[in-house]
């Protein structure tokens, strides 16, 4: 009788450790399991915070080069007022005010979106420590917006035509400046 209860709690303990040796076993393989979804992300994660630095470097060099543009426009500007001065040109100079009112919107505009930038430049590399799920979006720089040239066409303009007329013309003007 006490050969049978050793041999039934022996036959027992023997299920019980093929259980836990199963258990064992499924824990382990959902860990391996695991552990190749973590370095997956982390894999996912250095290529989005690459491809993220990428397009920072190049916006920054975009914003660099637009810098540059805006510096030759404004120094052409001045000389031209400086010409129509001397030949004492007013129309030409009023529509010039025009034109530099509506660069120096424009570069107000401009360092808002670098201020934007920085601001999302800082959050993402944040997000992108912390190792959590994150969706990035790009805004496309570069595009000029037609308000900042209709409140420069505003300080002219009063009739809401003329205004929406100018603005056009000094966007069309900016671009061909921008492409040449």
């Amino acid at each position: 009788m006490i050969n049978q209860l050793w041999h039934k709690e022996k036959h027992l303990l023997e299920l019980k450790n093929l259980e836990l040796a199963n258990a064992i076993d499924v824990k382990s393989n959902e860990i391996q399991l695991l552990e190749k979804k973590l370095q997956h992300m982390k894999e996912m994660g250095t290529m989005e915070q690459n491809k993220t630095e990428r397009m920072i470097a190049l916006l920054e060099g975009k914003q660099k080069e637009n810098e540059k543009l805006h510096l030759k426009v404004a120094e052409l500007v001045k000389q031209l007022l400086a010409k129509n001065a001397r030949h004492g040109d007013v129309d030409v100079d009023t529509e010039f005010i025009g034109l530099s009112d509506f660069s120096n919107a424009y570069i107000v505009n401009e360092q808002s979106y670098k201020d934007e930038l920085q601001e999302a430049r800082k959050a993402l590399i944040n997000v992108l420590r912390d190792g959590s799920k994150v969706s990035i979006g790009v805004k496309r720089l570069g595009n000029l917006e037609l308000k900042a040239s209709q409140v420069a066409a505003r300080r002219e303009y009063f009739v809401e035509e003329e205004v929406n007329e100018r603005a056009a013309e000094l966007c069309s003007m900016w671009e061909s400046c921008q492409r040449s």
